[in-house]
């Protein structure tokens, strides 16, 4: 697999949602694990969906089904220790205790984007998926998308 190994070397760098909760204008930020759930949920699949099913079709394709669960598990062991450990300081820093219940989707969701990610490298491609990579390496979390992509901005906390 190219390019893997460089890949997994950048996302060991990121700081897991080390700044989920501060204001940047190009993005819509929520502070709360529920409202990104809550309200954007719907806006979320209706993005996500189409192209993870794309990327997906392609991939099949040119790197082969095998391949692509060894990104995903190579990213998803990879990165589960600093992602977890992320998350507990963000929902300390950000006194989000008591919003529980769904950090086991989270995580998965991270580590489905991230491997998504390496796979549009894998094939030559740097789009929706490194756009996400971008703003994990910026320490957000993207939970969801407003406005047809890639006309609308990013929700992130």
């Amino acid at each position: 697999m190219k390019n893997i190994h460089g890949f997994i070397s950048r996302i060991n760098e990121i700081k897991w949602f080390s700044r989920c909760g501060t204001a940047k204008k190009r993005y819509i930020v929520v502070t709360s694990i529920f409202e990104a759930y809550d309200s954007y949920n719907s806006k979320t699949l209706a993005v996500w969906g189409p192209k993870i099913s794309s990327l997906e079709t392609q991939a099949i394709d040119i790197i082969t089904d095998e391949k692509i669960d060894c990104i995903f598990e190579t990213v998803s062991s990879e990165i589960q220790n600093s992602l977890w450990n992320g998350y507990c300081n963000f929902i300390k820093r950000c006194k989000l205790e008591n919003e529980n219940g769904l950090e086991n989707e989270i995580m998965d969701c991270v580590k489905r984007n991230m491997s998504w990610a390496a796979i549009e490298i894998q094939l030559g491609q740097k789009d929706f998926f490194n756009d996400l990579l971008s703003i994990y390496e910026e320490g957000r979390w993207p939970c969801s998308y407003d406005g047809v992509y890639p006309h609308g901005k990013f929700v992130v906390m």
